[in-house]
């Protein structure tokens, strides 16, 4: 796949985002957000259970 490829699918998938985001009148920040999420739920078996301590604001389900 050559870069000019590769730049149009990054351009392609921004915008089809953007469209999706647009006619579901769902704001950019939710997503991210939700993105942020749930890599933290998948990543928590990387955090010991004393560290969490740390987060006492936080619920983690």
């Amino acid at each position: 796949m050559s870069k000019e490829d590769k730049k149009e699918i990054m351009r392609q998938r921004k915008a089809l985002l953007l469209l999706i985001l647009e006619r579901t009148k769902t704001p950019k920040k939710a997503i991210i957000e939700d993105a942020l999420d749930e890599f933290v739920k998948s990543n928590l078996d990387v955090v010991s259970e004393e560290e969490r301590k740390q987060f006492d604001k936080l619920i983690f389900a």
